[in-house]
């Protein structure tokens, strides 16, 4: 396929001049020849991440991990990210050939980590969408289904059998956090789960937008609750119209062992405890981009501190979010 491109692409000009605004449409036409994959994987690589294939009964995964992976430091505990659903449609109309995101915003969330992480890549998805059993599908209407969350719970348990560690938190961005939650009781050694913007009911999603729901795709909202010791920590956009804050504060509220003692209002942040579970759950006055940079502020804190989510909220603090923040929920 990338010889295809190039050939298309490398169209000579022969040896008569050109008007300068020529050359910059070949310029432009070079560079949409470089594939998703191929910009993501230069990414990956400027952040100095090493890279892997891993084949299931089904599939070939790549998966990307930092350096404290490779150095084989004292931790004990694993940070697996899970990207979201990528460009699985070009303009709504045509399913895409690489379904692999064109912006990699989880390579920079997981450049930011100073624990060993690792990027488990999907079914198809980093270059590997020529690959057997690559239906077009499994990035479509089976981006959630059984053979895509068995096959990668295998390549994760399978890589775990020869790098040991006693903890792992799943990461996981948009789509990437619907998989985290249906991959967690299948890793033995899962503690938390952090999911960003994750349309955790996929149904709900579906109806809200008037999509037709997918196929063949398992929904959280529908499956089995987590296990009663696995953290849950839900990151949410007030203002995120692509997985409204309903969505997720829906599924939290049907987690069991969870529970939300106050759900606030967009622009507020709460954190609490009950059952013994530590949880938080953010409602921002913006768009996910301020989810993000909130996650930006809380990881290295939720994730590696210790018992620092308290029953403490920003109710009734007339301060800005962004502070709210920092004097509130980073503890």
């Amino acid at each position: 396929m990338e010889n295809q491109l190039w050939l298309m692409c490398a169209v000579s000009t022969g040896k008569r001049k050109m008007p300068k605004y020529r050359y910059f449409f070949i310029i432009v036409s070079l560079v949409s020849c470089v594939s998703p994959s191929n910009k993501f994987a230069s990414k990956a690589l400027q952040y100095g991440f090493d890279s892997m294939e891993i084949n299931s009964d089904m599939f070939v995964h790549r998966i990307y991990f930092n350096q404290l992976v490779s150095v084989k430091t004292s931790s004990t505990t694993l940070h697996v990210y899970l990207d979201g659903d990528g460009t699985p449609w070009v303009r709504s109309k045509w399913i895409a050939k690489d379904p692999t995101a064109r912006n990699s915003l989880i390579l920079r969330l997981m450049h930011l980590d100073k624990t060993p992480s690792l990027l488990l890549g999907r079914p198809c998805y980093y270059g590997l969408n020529q690959g057997s059993n690559c239906e077009n599908k499994y990035w479509a209407s089976h981006r959630y289904s059984s053979e895509v969350v068995t096959s990668m719970a295998y390549v994760l348990n399978t890589w775990l059998e020869k790098n040991k560690y006693k903890e792992l938190v799943f990461i996981g961005y948009s789509g990437g956090g619907v998989l985290a939650i249906l991959m967690a009781n299948k890793i033995n050694i899962t503690t938390k789960v952090v999911t960003i913007a994750a349309n955790l009911d996929i149904r709900a999603w579906s109806e809200f937008h008037g999509y037709k729901t997918l196929k063949n795709s398992l929904n959280p909202a529908e499956e089995a609750v987590l296990y009663a010791d696995i953290q849950q920590i839900h990151f949410a956009g007030g203002d995120d119209k692509v997985v409204p804050a309903f969505i997720i504060k829906k599924y939290a509220q049907s987690q069991k062992t969870q529970g939300i003692l106050n759900f606030l209002e967009k622009g507020m942040c709460v954190a609490g405890k009950r059952n013994g579970q530590k949880y938080l759950i953010l409602l921002i006055n913006s768009s996910i981009f301020t989810v993000v940079l909130a996650y930006f502020l809380l990881i290295s804190s939720l994730l590696l501190g210790k018992n620092i989510l308290k029953n403490r909220s920003c109710t009734g603090v007339s301060i800005p979010v962004s502070q709210c923040f920092l004097l509130r929920c980073h503890l």
